[in-house]
């Protein structure tokens, strides 16, 4: 009896010391492979949902962290593209307010499977009424040396972050090394008894899977940098404009420009020969020799006008460069 005795402490001690999960299980439809809230796999062509539901009677902030997440692009030999995306909304409800929170990853393949793309986007409301009003931003990593446009480090974390007059809510990257985040201002406060909902909604064509730890208990933020701050931070709040997004858009532009060219190239080889073909062959049988001088003539004016086209980038090149210098 006093060997039990003693072991009694050790045991409630164990009991107290092994974390619980509170997620209750709300419903989950359509396809799925996986559906536990701490480790999801989707697999196919179809959509699905899957919710949860925790009760808490004091919100002091949530923590949330996606690693080790594998995205593959499905696509048909005819599709033109395809999008592969998930959503993570989280829905935090107390009695002074709410918040609706979006993490969205989106994959995806267009130009018939010349660019397979992967990014990230986020936003946060306290007054948008569906997931759809949500106003969402995509972050920009091009400074930290990722230059593959619109791609987002897969791993991230999320901190909700009540404060006495509002809500921060901070996502955070590791981009080549260095913790960079995006930030955003909720003007609602998150007290008092709360009911949270986390849901995980998959549609497109594709596999997604990912790993989750999340705890009511807030880590402390590690050091990072906001990816607005610097020159480009500065130029944003003068010119009143994102130029992370203005940044994304004109990058997507060129490397879809440049997709449309090599895609083209072989097409134009063939179109140029059958031309020069048809020129030479409509010469001889009409006797109208003239047609071949033309002909090269105006190979010619093509060429010198794409010479032309690169010397003045070129010029335009080395004269920014002579500027700052």
């Amino acid at each position: 009896m006093k060997v039990a005795y003693c072991i009694l402490p050790f045991l409630l001690l164990a009991l107290v010391a092994t974390p619980v999960s509170a997620w209750a299980s709300v419903s989950t439809t359509g396809e799925w492979v996986l559906t536990d809230q701490n480790h999801f796999i989707r697999n196919g062509t179809g959509s699905g949902r899957a919710e949860w539901k925790q009760d808490l009677s004091a919100f002091n902030g949530y923590w949330f962290m996606l690693n080790n997440v594998t995205v593959i692009n499905y696509r048909d030999w005819w599709d033109f593209e395809t999008s592969n995306t998930l959503w993570i909304r989280l829905n935090i409800s107390t009695a002074a307010g709410r918040a609706l929170v979006v993490t969205k990853l989106q994959g995806g393949t267009s130009l018939f499977g010349l660019l397979n793309t992967f990014h990230v986007s986020v936003g946060a409301s306290s007054n948008a009424t569906s997931w759809e009003q949500v106003p969402i931003t995509t972050p920009t990593f091009v400074a930290y040396g990722i230059e593959v446009t619109g791609w987002n480090p897969e791993e991230f974390q999320l901190y909700v972050i009540p404060q006495s007059n509002q809500t921060r809510l901070v996502w955070i990257w590791n981009v080549n090394g260095k913790n960079v985040a995006y930030a955003v201002y909720c003007p609602v406060v998150l007290d008092g008894a709360s009911e949270i909902t986390l849901e995980y909604v998959h549609e497109g064509k594709g596999y997604f899977e990912g790993y989750v730890s999340d705890s009511f208990t807030l880590p402390s933020l590690p050091p990072y940098e906001d990816f607005r701050t610097g020159m480009a931070g500065w130029m944003s709040e003068v010119l009143g404009i994102d130029l992370s997004q203005a940044a994304a858009i004109l990058t997507s532009i060129v490397v879809l420009f440049f997709a449309v060219v090599r895609m083209t190239i072989p097409l134009l080889g063939a179109i140029v020969f059958f031309w020069i073909m048809d020129t030479i062959f409509t010469a001889v049988t009409t006797g109208e020799v003239r047609l071949i001088g033309d002909m090269f003539l105006r190979i010619y004016e093509v060429l010198m006008a794409i010479w032309r086209t690169l010397v003045l980038i070129i010029q335009t090149i080395w004269d920014l460069i002579t500027f700052w210098s």
